[in-house]
């Protein structure tokens, strides 16, 4: 991944020259690669020198091959390509260095011990990064026309067949990260968050994660409830009660399975609330 990443980058003026297909891993992950990392995330967060960017670039990717089984470590180079992705001006090197991010989410998860402390409070600032920068972003650049990893299989409607993300508590879930991510997106700017392609994403992981399905059918929900209240201001009738049908319908079934599955406590409490209020501010407009 780092050298397709590479590649990209080094056909966009940023100078970042492409990393060489026999240039070999470090033999070990040095032991100073946490610090490192963290002192690099402050320089990022500041003002760099572009000159500088390409130095770090291979920093990162050093990092990621030398210490591609430590958790810790891959989860702050994630948080580095991210913050770096920021800073760039192009859309393309934003969501070269985004999607490396995504990518690194994936496989540090795969990677989490949840009886390890630190591994787990990694795992918990992944998923922070998670909901609340990568799914932004991501989505806004595929909006824009760029195609970005979570979005891949959506022109084919092609999703994996299993959860992309390892099986967790809700709580400590990416899935539920990415769910919760994608309807931030939607809150923040719903026309760069186009309802095929957030629905392409919920759906998927709906489907798929079936451990943590209550807890994304409920942010699915919430979702389509955003999408309906854009349709009832534009003045589309038809849009906003598919939507709200759409979005009580996920809610319904969950609280007739009430006596088979466990419902995230928020669905409990408030979900026949969500329903009234979907039923009378969107059913009932004509």
């Amino acid at each position: 991944m780092v050298r397709s990443i590479a590649a990209g980058l080094s056909a966009i003026a940023i100078a970042l020259p492409a990393m060489a297909e026999d240039t070999p891993a470090p033999a070990a992950c040095p032991e100073n690669a946490e610090q490192v990392l963290s002192d690099m995330y402050d320089y990022l967060r500041g003002t760099p020198e572009a000159s500088e960017i390409s130095q770090h670039f291979d920093t990162l990717g050093a990092f990621e091959e030398s210490c591609a089984n430590d958790p810790v470590i891959l989860g702050r180079v994630a948080f580095n390509y991210a913050t770096m992705g920021s800073i760039m001006a192009s859309q393309e090197a934003r969501g070269l260095m985004l999607d490396q991010s995504f990518y690194l989410a994936a496989q540090q998860d795969q990677l989490i011990d949840e009886e390890d402390e630190a591994q787990r409070r990694m795992g918990s600032q992944v998923n922070f990064l998670m909901r609340e920068y990568i799914m932004k972003e991501l989505t806004r650049l595929y909006t824009n026309g760029y195609v970005s990893l979570p979005y891949e299989g959506e022109a084919e409607n092609i999703f994996s067949t299993t959860c992309p993300w390892v099986d967790r508590p809700a709580d400590r879930s990416r899935a539920v990260a990415e769910a919760q991510g994608l309807l931030n997106a939607v809150k923040a700017d719903i026309d760069a968050a186009p309802v095929k392609s957030v629905t392409y994403r919920l759906e998927g992981l709906y489907k798929t994660c079936r451990s943590v399905a209550p807890d994304i059918a409920w942010i699915y929900a919430l979702t389509l409830s955003e999408y309906a209240e854009a349709a009832l201001a534009d003045g589309n009738t038809e849009a906003q009660q598919q939507y709200a049908e759409w979005s009580i319908g996920l809610v319904q079934n969950m609280l007739d399975q009430k006596d088979r599955i466990t419902l995230p406590d928020i669905v409990l409490a408030e979900g026949e609330s969500h329903i009234e209020a979907m039923r009378s501010g969107y059913l009932a407009a004509e």
